[in-house]
């Protein structure tokens, strides 16, 4: 994300927070350091303390899952927006109660602009956006071990799986929308076992598009029999146990252990979107997939909101998703001319 930020020429000073003092001063520099405005400050995002730094900065972005609320509620109190590269359900509930502090005092807080959620409401909204009616959208994502990122992405791997067993024990027998599924991604991902489970976009595309009745999301990995082991431990009740924890911290390291769990299985992040409704009178369906490394797309999202609030482009007070801040084609066009592979697929390609 700083990177990111770093590239472009409307930035004038970027401030760089976390705990481990050497990489963060090896960034700065990296980014160009004193001679471009680029500082860092060894601290604990979580600690409120570090509001107090933040005055005269117009952006706040938050990297880290349990950094999220301090850092929200830091960025308000000191008169700036606030970006959030990614949440889960109950992350976004606790953002919700900053919603009113953040309109009094006419600020943002942009709420998963990570790749899911994130760059998948954009492209849930396009595809919606491309029909009349909207009967059904579904969201798909599919991670790998082998481009699981850091320790942050790993849990909430481990969280979605949680959230899809809690499906499956309340499902009806009946229903099989609850059920493993295989979708299919495009190359080189192919085709994923997938499993239902809960997440921020899908409540934020139903409440974005007029008339749809619900949105599904689905969440599998490349990988089958690492997608085995994360269903065990959320089975087990074991997806904040660190041994557990542990465990799959080793599996997304790339070492022997990891190795022995892919069996070929393509080390690609994807997504797909499929809406189904009605155009011009008629049964339609558009279906948009996406497929990069995730390095390349979590800090896309995040690093548009901060310039674009930071500069006044935007201007929506309150907590607001990616698809209400920004125009879904515009944002997608932009980052597919930054080689990120999104594409519309048409009906029964495979």
């Amino acid at each position: 994300v700083a990177s990111e930020l770093a590239r472009t020429d409307a930035l004038t000073s970027l401030l760089l927070v976390a705990r481990s003092r050497e990489p963060l001063e090896r960034l700065a520099s990296v980014l160009g350091g004193p001679r471009r405005n680029v500082t860092s400050l060894e601290g604990d995002a979580r600690e409120l303390e570090v509001g107090e730094s933040l005055s005269g900065y117009d952006v706040v972005v938050t990297c880290a899952d349990d950094a999220h609320v301090p850092c929200a509620i830091a960025a308000i109190s000191s008169g700036a927006h606030c970006v959030v590269l990614a949440e889960d359900a109950t992350t976004h509930q606790q953002l919700e109660a900053l919603d009113g502090e953040a309109r009094a005092k006419n600020l943002t807080v942009a709420a998963g602009c990570g790749f899911s959620p994130g760059i998948t409401n954009l492209m849930g909204a396009f595809a919606g956006g491309q029909l009349d009616r909207v009967e059904e959208l579904s969201v798909t994502v599919a991670r790998s071990l082998g481009d699981a990122g850091g320790r942050s992405s790993v849990q909430g791997l481990l969280d979605l799986y949680r959230n899809a067993a809690a499906f499956q024990e309340g499902a009806p027998s009946d229903d099989p929308g609850h059920l493993p599924r295989l979708v299919y991604l495009p190359e080189p991902i192919g085709w994923v076992e997938t499993f239902r489970a809960v997440h921020p976009e899908a409540a934020s595309l139903q409440r974005s598009i007029e008339g749809i009745p619900a949105v599904e999301y689905r969440i599998g990995l490349t990988e089958r029999r690492a997608s085995d082991l994360a269903r065990a431990i959320a089975a087990l009740g074991m997806t904040r146990n660190p041994l557990a924890q542990g465990l799959w911290g080793r599996l997304s390291s790339g070492g022997t252990l990891a190795r022995s769990l892919n069996t070929g299985a393509a080390s690609w992040t994807g997504a797909r979107i499929d809406a189904h409704g009605e155009l011009d009178g008629r049964p339609a369906t558009v279906t948009l997939g996406i497929v990069d490394r995730l390095g390349n797309l979590a800090p896309l999202m995040a690093a548009r909101a901060a310039i674009e609030l930071g500069t006044g482009a935007v201007e929506k007070p309150g907590l607001q998703p990616p698809e209400a801040l920004f125009d879904a084609r515009t944002a997608l066009t932009d980052m597919s001319k930054r080689g990120v592979r999104i594409a519309r697929l048409e009906p029964g390609e495979v």
